[in-house]
């Protein structure tokens, strides 16, 4: 059973697969996001005040493009149009899958879990249910019904092709009932986000901007991902007061005027950095060209560049007691980061693929003696004309005369 909302786009550039369950008056949540390849789980109980709210927290922060849902929850008509529906009230909003019941069974859940879901860079063996069990509180029923249901039907969709693997890059918990709780109506009121639309009807509503807004006057981001950061900060702002001042902090080091030429400079090479996520997901799907690997290359190189203006900061001693604060909470940022991981993946690709011949050429060139084979296909290639004109010559051998409408060949 399918249906589609009136608003929803078809074209989609990222999936956000949200399956729920409901459980011993438990509503389970397990989220795929496409473009960070992460999972998303987490449960709340179906008799919180404020379910409503959480709801459509949880649209906002996820912009879920399809509803994978229990049985269950169809003959619960107020809870499929409180899903369903947009935080103003407006019906049918998203996409929905009923799923079979078979596909919730929490015996077939379990072995899902159990053995197909694999965390990159994991280092658990074939399957990675320790670090989920650390990540995530797979004692709730409801929890592991929607994130198996999830995995099954990633398996036929998502990662059909990965041999039944459903290969992510992090799984998180969700904490759905942790948000700050904000309406729609609050946004407005307190001017956030304004979209401004083209005073031109012809040019349609793709053609908006953002007005004068909480978010347009703290904007000063200098990258794609930056800015997206930012709206995520805030679309979900943090209640919790630690996290709160450790934001504030980072945002007065940026700030402080001591660290003006820092800025400047981290500001200067981040404009060459691109949405690299959105790039890597490209490349995924196979719908790449040579533009896409070189943007990824310049991003890395331009990360690198960060870091190491990054690490020569904290390295500076001449340091007052503000200034080492900084260092500090910097320090932290650095050594959160996989270093040598980004530096090699930087030598991995500038091994692979020649970046200036590809800018040259206008198509992704290997380096040669990278790959034997490759090698081969492309000397095959390159010689093409040739290797025609003698497989012609050897055809007239075997037919002396071959007719082409009023021409022939001898």
């Amino acid at each position: 059973m399918d249906a589609t909302a009136v608003d929803q786009r078809e074209d989609d550039i990222t999936q956000v697969l949200v399956a729920l369950c409901v459980s011993n008056k438990q509503l389970g949540v397990a989220c795929y996001e496409e473009l960070q390849n992460s999972l998303y789980v987490d449960s709340m109980n179906m008799c919180v005040d404020s379910i409503e709210e959480i709801m459509n927290n949880m649209k906002a922060t996820l912009k879920p493009t399809m509803f994978l849902l229990h049985p269950q929850i169809i003959v619960n008509n107020s809870l499929l149009e409180l899903i369903l529906s947009d935080a103003d009230g407006t019906p049918d909003r998203y996409r929905f899958k009923v799923l079979k019941t078979a596909a919730w069974i929490d015996k077939s859940c379990q072995y899902l879990i159990h053995n197909c879901i694999q965390v990159r860079g994991s280092n658990s063996g074939s399957t990675s249910y320790p670090i989920l069990a650390s990540v995530l509180d797979l004692e709730i029923e409801s929890s592991r019904q929607a994130l198996g249901a999830l995995i099954g039907y990633m398996q036929q969709t998502v990662f059909k092709l990965d041999d039944g693997k459903v290969i992510v890059s992090s799984v998180k918990t969700l904490h759905l009932e942790s948000y700050l709780k904000m309406d729609k109506q609050s946004f407005k009121a307190l001017q956030i986000f304004s979209e401004e639309t083209h005073p031109n009807v012809i040019k349609g509503p793709g053609r908006s901007k953002e007005g004068f807004s909480l978010f347009g006057l703290f904007d000063r981001t200098h990258s794609q991902s930056g800015r997206q950061k930012l709206k995520e900060w805030m679309l979900m702002p943090y209640y919790d007061k630690a996290k709160i001042l450790y934001r504030q902090a980072g945002v007065a080091l940026m700030s402080r005027p001591s660290n003006r030429e820092y800025v400047r400079s981290v500001q200067s090479v981040l404009r060459h950095f691109h949405d690299l996520p959105r790039l890597v997901l490209r490349v995924k799907k196979v719908e790449y060209t040579h533009l896409e690997w070189c943007k990824i290359h310049l991003s890395l190189v331009t990360a690198w560049k960060v870091l190491e203006l990054t690490k020569s900061f904290i390295n500076d001693n001449d340091k007052d007691s503000t200034e080492a604060a900084d260092s500090d909470y910097l320090r932290q940022y650095y050594e959160s980061v996989e270093v040598q991981l980004v530096a090699h993946t930087i030598m991995v690709l500038e091994s692979a693929i020649d970046f200036k011949g590809c800018d040259a050429e206008g198509t992704i060139v290997f380096r040669t003696d990278y790959d034997r084979q490759l090698d081969e296909l492309q000397s095959t290639y390159d010689h093409l004309e040739t290797h025609l004109v003698e497989a012609a010559h050897r055809i007239l051998d075997v037919v002396p005369l071959l007719e082409v409408g009023m021409y022939s060949l001898q």
